[in-house]
């Protein structure tokens, strides 16, 4: 049996719709898993859609509400829904606790470290001086800038590299990594754009959106998920 591989969505609040779009899924099967839609859940089934797989994905999307990591709303944040912002963050601690093989991208990175006990910047450009532009303005498969991966981590060794040129959606970031998570590559800036997590056989953020570039090194993340997930099933 191929690992299934449960992938967060997003919600809509103002239409009741949990939403998902395809290339996270797609990514997942071209890598050879089986993806997972997981919803919006209540708090007391969260823990039976973790036995159900082998490997979660935690999907791009809105803003983590700032309590979180124990900071008063900054300006600049954007809308929060509080809701999944604790299901994502149930999940994804309880997956680092696990040993669940997980990738998380974009809003999944910021989740993961705040699971972790980590804080965000609330919006780079309010925050944070001469940073580049991280929110892009060209199509989503557009590398608009470079990363630089460190030569020593599981994320330089997985997707064979140690400078990427990314696309870039985002308007928060990572602040202050959390204590298990080490930092696995940086933009030019110095904005975080990796963290990965011991103890598990693959356990990495990446800010960018792989699921939309057609690169080796992005295809290499998903068969990685999946490769840990498949040892994770044989448990």
């Amino acid at each position: 049996m191929k690992p299934l591989i449960g992938i967060t969505c997003n919600f809509r609040p103002e239409k009741g719709w949990n939403v998902l779009a395809r290339d996270y899924a797609r990514s997942v099967e071209e890598a050879g898993g089986i993806p997972l839609a997981l919803p919006l859940v209540e708090k007391e089934n969260r823990e039976e859609l973790l036995q159900l797989v082998h490997g979660l994905l935690f999907s791009g999307g809105g803003d983590i509400g700032s309590f979180h990591y124990g900071e008063e709303p900054a300006r600049l944040q954007g809308k929060v829904y509080p809701p999944l912002d604790e299901h994502e963050i149930y999940l994804a601690s309880r997956g680092l606790e696990e040993r669940i093989p997980l990738l998380g991208i974009c809003r999944g990175m910021q989740v993961l470290n705040v699971a972790a006990g980590g804080s965000l910047y609330q919006d780079l450009g309010e925050q944070r001086t001469g940073s580049l532009q991280h929110y892009q303005k060209m199509p989503r498969p557009y590398p608009v800038h470079t990363v630089f991966l460190a030569e020593t981590s599981l994320l330089s060794r997985r997707t064979g590299e140690t400078v990427l040129r990314v696309n870039s959606f985002h308007h928060q970031a990572v602040k202050d990594p959390a204590p298990a998570a080490s930092v696995s590559a940086v933009s030019s800036d110095g904005v975080v754009e990796a963290v990965e997590f011991g103890g598990s056989s693959f356990a990495v953020g990446v800010q960018w959106h792989p699921e939309n570039m057609s690169n080796a090194a992005s295809r290499r993340l998903f068969q990685s998920l999946v490769k840990a997930a498949a040892g994770k099933q044989l448990e």
